[in-house]
């Protein structure tokens, strides 16, 4: 790199044994179909007998006082065993204690019942933290939580799409209705549900298309001519171990992108090389002019290039005036990172650093660093200011 510069827990509990238990995928593995087509029939929510079914024919099913469903057990059902409500003729009695009615889900109150039966009582005052309106419904909840967000809107205010020409409001249902307004757009230009957009004649989607791959896919529509995409590019490989994203500057228009998660270690991602060649474009361009111009650089670009164990990273794009002044580790990482930086000695001494961590063989992340500390002279005088900026690598 060219010289850069000269010298320079809720009350309704209280009385209740309430265990609150942390859910995953192997707990909800646990939950049992409890019947009554998709109703949670032990919890108080029914409107006649027929919305107790429990699936198990020893019980008589039952809808009693304050809506709360009865399931009697009836023992001459089961010679020689145990009726219990839900699982029917059974030898032995499904707990023993209210630990092994655990059914995943931490907005429920789970007990072991008379008989060993396990109740899972929904509690819709365990879901305040999801949000208002948030309801608890045990095992047919989200996944994780048992709890869903409240539905619907209250307000037109809710509905807001972001989408300047479209008239947002809460309609009928409390559901959200956004009705595009051509008169908000520019003359010659039409309001859709992704903002406004300039017809033109076409005859097939190809036709149509504005080079974005990210955009999603334009269409042609006989009477308006091209139509925006419905929706921009998805990216998803089904991959857990993924981070998915659609890069509008990758390949020639756009790509996805999938890149391992490294901050998850269950997902086992190849560790890349430290490379040893290369020009990578920087992203933002990190920059100053100071000093009466003795200080100035505009690092968009850095090659990197490797000498015995020494790491050797050189800005590009500085203006020809400046001293050669790379920035260098020894001895160089080969697991990935790197970390180099100069030193300019003087009245005023400075300090560039660029250091970050290779996700794959042709992009990082990193931080670039500029650091000016009063040897003889104090900085202030210069005008020039410490920087510490994020920054992204890619290859050319």
């Amino acid at each position: 790199m060219r010289r850069m510069t000269s010298n320079l827990s809720v009350a309704l509990l209280a009385t209740l044994p309430l265990v609150l238990l942390a859910c995953g995928d192997d707990d909800r593995g646990r939950i049992r179909d409890g019947g009554g087509g998709g109703r949670d029939v032990s919890t108080g929510d029914c409107g006649g007998d027929e919305d107790c079914d429990d699936g198990a024919a020893c019980t008589v099913d039952s809808c009693g006082v304050g809506g709360m469903c009865r399931h009697d057990p009836v023992p001459e059902r089961c010679p020689g065993q145990i009726c219990e409500a839900f699982r029917g003729c059974v030898d032995e009695p499904s707990c023993t204690s209210d630990m092994d009615c655990d059914d995943g889900f931490s907005c429920t109150l789970d007990s072991c019942g008379v008989g060993g039966e396990c109740r899972n009582m929904a509690l819709d005052e365990l879901c305040e933290s999801v949000g208002p309106g948030s309801t608890c419904v045990g095992a047919g909840g989200m996944a994780g939580s048992g709890c869903t967000e409240a539905t619907g809107c209250a307000r037109d205010e809710d509905c807001d799409d972001e989408v300047e020409c479209t008239l947002d409001v809460c309609g009928v249902d409390a559901m959200c209705d956004h009705t595009p307004i051509d008169e908000r757009c520019p003359d010659m230009q039409t309001c859709t549900l992704t903002g406004c957009f300039e017809s033109m004649d076409c005859e097939t989607d190809d036709d149509c298309q504005d080079g974005n791959f990210c955009n999603g896919r334009e269409f042609c529509e006989a009477e308006f001519g091209c139509r925006p995409a419905p929706e921009p590019r998805t990216c998803d490989d089904s991959d857990d171990c993924t981070m998915d994203r659609c890069d509008p500057d990758a390949g020639d228009g756009g790509a996805c992108v999938f890149t391992c998660d490294v901050a998850r270690p269950e997902c086992e991602c190849p560790v890349p090389e430290t490379p040893c060649d290369g020009i990578f474009d920087l992203t933002p361009v990190p920059s100053q002019s100071c000093a009466f111009g003795q200080v100035m650089y505009s690092v968009s670009e850095v090659e990197f290039s490797c000498l015995a164990t020494v790491l050797q990273v050189d800005g590009r794009n500085i203006p020809s005036a400046m001293l050669n002044s790379p920035m260098t580790q020894s001895p160089r990482a080969d697991d990935g990172t790197f970390m180099v930086e100069t030193v300019v000695e003087g009245g005023c001494r400075e300090t560039y650093r660029l250091e970050g961590t290779f996700t794959d063989p042709d992009n990082f992340t990193g931080t670039w660093s500029a650091t000016y500390t009063d040897v003889t002279e104090p900085c202030s005088f210069s005008g020039c200011v410490n920087q510490s900026i994020p920054v992204t690598g890619v290859r050319r």
